[in-house]
């Protein structure tokens, strides 16, 4: 006698064409793939291969295989599940004797509106601020139960007043606030608070005119008054100018109003000799290193005011002021003032 295989798929056995008709005989091949399989045997490596038996095996193995993992579900009570140990990570255990809700799954959403959500709040709900002007964004955080600005930056500055600055790139840094009175400036790159540098009008000198000039020397700061009062003069042709010049520079170095270069100095009006005068010349000093220095001279007479410019690129340390062509002065007071 002898067995055939049969099917493609899960093959098996079954008896010879040429085998006398034996239906146990015809079941024991079908089911154990042969006909001396011994049928009391235990030991599944025993099991022909092909046989059903042998398919069942393999089924049987894959799902102990399965049971091993551990990971599935169970349906037991509350004290069940509480004496599993060292489940298996994605285990799932029903209590059967719980009494709770139904389970629902709520996902975190974005509202787009005018008003704070207060209802059907969710852990990582995103609301956009409709009517803010500029529109602002808030996360609700379900362990303080608030409303949280993500557009803020939370926990870097530590008082009003306090500057978020650039401290390289990708890397922003706190600038403390200032002390009253300080100004905001740049030092090494980065900004930073100094003090202001007050400046005030002081008094360099004073005295009585005499003589045909005046000389100062000295000068610094951002801005020169020279204030002649009450003075006058003995030119005898009663037209007398002061001729002014920085520096004992009488070269063709200044330019007076209307743009007329001079080969020796600025000239204010003329002043006759019967009265007394007053007149402030002015230096703008707050450049000296520029070539071009404004002058001007303030006059009580018809004159008015003159302007004019000092032409050099040589910082201005004295100033000189004569009386043209002649003359003296025979009264009068002068004070210096500078702007420092």
């Amino acid at each position: 006698m002898s067995v055939e295989n049969i099917g493609g798929l899960y093959n098996t056995k079954q008896p010879g064409y040429d085998d006398t008709a034996d239906i146990q005989a015809a079941l024991k091949a079908f089911l154990y793939g042969s006909y001396d399989y011994d049928t009391t045997s235990t030991d599944p490596t025993q099991l022909q291969n092909p046989s059903l038996a042998h398919h069942l095996q393999g089924l049987k193995d894959r799902i102990a295989a399965q049971e091993a993992l551990g990971i599935g579900s169970d349906y037991l009570t509350l004290s069940q599940i509480s004496a599993i140990t060292s489940p298996t990570d994605g285990y799932i255990a029903m209590a059967s004797d719980s009494t709770g809700a139904a389970v629902q799954s709520t996902y975190g959403i974005a509202l787009y509106q005018n008003e704070e959500p207060t209802e059907n709040l969710i852990n990582g709900m995103l609301w956009v601020d409709k009517d803010a002007t500029p529109q602002r964004a808030y996360i609700y955080d379900e362990g303080t139960d608030s409303w949280s600005a993500i557009t803020e930056i939370p926990g870097i500055v530590d008082a009003a007043g306090d500057l978020i600055i650039g401290a390289g790139q990708d890397d922003i840094s706190v600038l403390p606030v200032g002390s009253n009175g300080q100004i905001l400036t740049v030092s090494s790159g980065l900004p930073s608070w100094q003090d202001h540098e007050t400046k005030t009008w002081i008094k360099k000198s004073s005295g009585s005119l005499s003589g045909s000039s005046l000389s100062v020397s000295g000068l610094d700061g951002e801005r020169l008054f020279i204030v002649l009062h009450d003075w006058s003069h003995d030119d005898a042709t009663d037209s007398a100018m002061l001729s002014v010049t920085f520096n004992n520079n009488a070269g063709p170095n200044y330019i007076n109003t209307g743009g007329l270069i001079t080969a020796n100095a600025l000239h204010s009006p003329t002043f006759n000799d019967s009265s007394t005068h007053d007149i402030t010349i002015s230096i703008d000093l707050a450049n000296t290193s520029s070539i071009l220095k404004p002058v001007s001279t303030i006059a009580d007479n018809s004159a008015g005011q003159y302007f004019g410019y000092f032409r050099d690129s040589t910082p201005i340390s004295s100033v000189q002021v004569t009386l043209s062509p002649t003359g003296a002065f025979d009264n009068g007071t002068y004070e210096v003032w500078s702007y420092e």
